[in-house]
């Protein structure tokens, strides 16, 4: 019997921007709506009820979770629950009472990431992320640190580029920037995700859905991952649609997704897997960095898992055996 490491649920799918590459943006079929708080509210319970103690939600998936009315509700119940989870959010909307909580002791909320892919001061978020009020963006942000710093709050803040076209000039000067932000715990960079690959080349199996994730769409639907945009926007290979009351543990390791996993064991990969070069194989790569031109003047800590890199002044990552499916409370 399988379980997930971490759940993914999209409280909405709905964004008030338009960000180049962006699943959401490129969706030319899938219902957009926002998850109800009871359909929320059973995950949840189902969560606390079959899988381990340790298990974190990430509540956000592809839409901007601030445009969902009831995501406070949402972010309390999960609190309640004493489950740990993590936002991500463009902050273009600003919400005082739900940043306040997020960053309260009594959240379990451990960190908050704000994607913003470029720097104030240049035309790459005019590019990258239409939509954007670069001013409301960075007030924001200040008013978020501002209340950080008042509230002594031990959650990580973090900063997020999504790789959309900008040379490395500007990505080492964001980060450089960014980690010289009083309350900028770490930045994070987005690898490009873009197209499929021409011919089938995969040689190892994905461990999206096979040791790690189980995502659920706004509207209950299971799908093998968010990166493909034929497995999220067209629903290929989904592997069941959730209700409130089933089981969670049923449906991660029903008939159909077992034998998905069993074959791609053995080295048959079904389309859309085929010729998806986003698969998640390894634990990834950790140690220091350095710029060619250092801002910053303390050692720089990096590490890479499958899709993103993260840059810290402070030694801190996933451990290992979250990628490697060898921790007590993850054995099958």
């Amino acid at each position: 019997m399988k379980f997930p490491k971490m759940v993914i649920v999209e409280v909405t799918n709905k964004c008030n921007l338009q960000c180049k590459y962006c699943p959401t943006v490129t969706n030319k079929g899938y219902p957009v709506g926002n998850m109800s708080l009871g359909m929320f509210r059973g995950i949840v319970d189902a969560i606390v009820k079959e899988f381990p103690a340790d298990t974190p939600v990430c509540n956000w998936m592809l839409g901007e979770p601030f445009m969902n009315p009831d995501y406070l509700e949402m972010c309390r119940y999960l609190s309640e629950k004493r489950l740990s989870f993590y936002v991500t959010t463009n902050l273009t909307i600003w919400n005082e009472e739900l940043v306040r909580f997020l960053l309260s002791e009594e959240s379990t909320c451990y960190q908050i990431i704000v994607s913003m892919d470029g720097l104030p001061w240049t035309d790459s978020m005019k590019l990258a992320r239409p939509g954007t009020d670069q001013e409301v963006l960075r007030r924001n942000i200040r008013h978020l640190l501002a209340i950080k710093e008042t509230l002594k709050s031990t959650k990580d803040f973090a900063v997020k580029l999504c790789e959309r076209g900008q040379d490395w000039a500007e990505k080492e000067e964001y980060i450089q920037h960014w980690l010289n932000t009083n309350g900028v715990d770490y930045v994070c960079m987005g690898k490009i995700l873009q197209g499929d690959n021409e011919a089938s080349m995969r040689y190892a199996p994905c461990q999206f859905f096979d040791r790690n994730f189980m995502a659920f769409r706004w509207d209950g639907k299971l799908v093998l991952c968010d990166y493909n945009d034929k497995a999220v926007n067209e629903g290929a290979l989904s592997y069941g649609q959730y209700k409130v009351g089933d089981s969670l543990l049923e449906l991660y390791n029903n008939e159909f997704i077992t034998m998905l996993r069993e074959n791609q064991d053995k080295g048959i990969f079904f389309e859309p897997c085929r010729s998806c070069s986003y698969a998640y194989t390894g634990a990834g790569f950790t140690g220091e960095i350095q710029f060619r031109a250092d801002k910053v003047g303390k050692p720089i800590y990096y590490s890479q898992d499958y899709y993103n890199q993260f840059f810290s002044l402070k030694l801190k990552r996933k451990p290992a055996t979250f990628y490697t499916g060898t921790s007590e409370s993850q054995k099958e």
